[in-house]
């Protein structure tokens, strides 16, 4: 009884063993699947590795291949041994598996990836006694090192010399970081006056400057362009308005200064009086681009009145007329300072050497006449055709001059001739 006793508790061992053996492995894969990511933020990389060690564990005693995974064994172990993977059992599965991230690079902190496999499931169970069990992992980027913004224009600027409106710029100090250039915008163009804005920007492809700063310095810039505003500069007088009354006060000084000159000789053995003058405006010119002369003229204008007398010889009266005549004295290249002032070299003046003639008849039977020679303009439209029509390619300018009405001189011609 003993003895049958036994046998059929060695025959329900033997079954027991043999249901074991039949038993497949069951290996959930997303378990062992792990990820690293490497880089800075916003340009990290994600990189996946499997934790063979871990499977290794798990499954060694327990993982064994299939009748055809024996027949392919030499197959497995070649194509196991050339991505780097043993001989044993859990490696030859791993190097059966594969997978990608859905995105891998350029990754910022907070993104979510997602790990997809790439796997023949019917040949893995095929050729081992397991079921595989798996899914799309996702992963949220964590851990990248921070990047630090930085000022690109921290020891770079910009330098502005001349005079208004002929400002040159240039750049001054130099960029911490190689590889990075500058653009002036705009490049020097003529007419860069006080008030003008002026941009120091980062040379080629916004993006590329970007990563090209992110991969080599691990930096992003706060901002790709500066801008300048052109201040502080002396300037070229543009308009006669811009002058104090100081300045021009002093400007007619020395105009009427050319004129008193001019009229002294009148005084004695001369046919001529000055009997008076009047300012009647000014004439701006600025040089235009491209043009060579000088920056800037400003032409002051004085009609003057003379009293033309003289004895006709051949009877007892004058001949007695009032001659208009239009002075005008040049100053050049005038400056306004950085405090408000104006700089002008009074004595760096022009005075004209045009001269017209006045000629009048003596009635005489010969029918002869007396020329009067007068330095300046006889009419405005002379002066204007002279210091602006005539300079209309090289200047712009501005008209201030408008005229008046000659006075009423009563005793114009209550002087006392000398006799000839």
């Amino acid at each position: 009884m003993r003895k049958k006793l036994l046998m059929l508790i060695g025959a329900a061992a033997m079954v027991i063993f043999a249901g074991g053996c039949g038993k497949r492995e069951v290996i959930d894969l997303n378990k062992y699947v792990q990820v690293e990511y490497e880089g800075v933020d916003s340009i990290g990389t994600a990189v996946a590795s499997f934790d063979t060690k871990a499977l290794k564990r798990d499954v060694m005693n327990n993982l064994e291949l299939t009748k055809a995974g024996v027949k392919s064994y030499d197959f497995l172990v070649e194509e196991a041994e050339e991505n780097g993977f043993s001989s044993d059992t859990p490696e030859l599965l791993v190097s059966c598996l594969d997978g990608s991230f859905d995105k891998a690079d350029n990754l910022s902190n907070g993104d979510t990836i997602t790990y997809k496999w790439n796997i023949d499931e019917e040949k893995i169970e095929n050729l081992f006694k397991c079921n595989i069990v798996f899914s799309d992992i996702e992963f949220e980027v964590e851990s990248l090192k921070e990047v630090k913004t930085v000022d690109l224009f921290e020891k770079i600027d910009l330098a502005f010399s001349g005079i208004s409106p002929k400002v040159k710029v240039n750049t001054k100090g130099s960029c911490d970081y190689r590889g990075v250039h500058f653009d002036i915008v705009p490049d020097n163009a003529y007419g860069l006056k006080n008030g003008d804005t002026v941009k120091l920007v980062v040379s080629g492809d916004a993006s590329e400057v970007e990563s090209y700063l992110l991969e080599e310095y691990q930096v992003r810039p706060e901002s790709l362009e500066k801008e300048y505003t052109i201040e502080g500069l002396s300037s070229y007088m543009m308009s006669a308005s811009e002058l104090s009354k100081e300045t021009m006060d002093k400007m007619k000084e020395v105009t009427e200064d050319e004129i008193a000159s001019y009229v002294a000789p009148w005084e004695s053995g001369d046919k001529r009086r000055l009997l008076g003058y009047e300012f009647i405006g000014t004439y701006v010119r600025t040089l235009k681009e491209g043009k060579g002369g000088d920056d800037n003229t400003i032409t002051l204008v004085y009609r003057c009145d003379s009293a033309l007398r003289f004895k006709n010889k051949h009877s007892d009266g004058y001949f007695e007329d009032i001659v208009p005549f239009y002075f005008p004295v040049t100053f050049k290249n005038v400056t306004i300072l950085p405090d408000g002032t104006e700089s002008v070299n009074y004595s760096d003046h022009d005075v004209s050497y045009a001269k017209f003639s006045v000629n009048e008849s003596t009635n005489d039977l010969w029918g002869n006449v007396n020329a009067f020679d007068y330095k300046g303009y006889e009419n405005l439209d002379s002066l204007f055709n002279k210091f602006i029509t005539e300079k209309l390619e090289q200047y712009d300018y501005e008209d201030n001059v408008k005229d008046t009405e000659i006075p009423e001189y009563p005793n114009a011609f209550d002087w006392v001739e000398t006799e000839e």
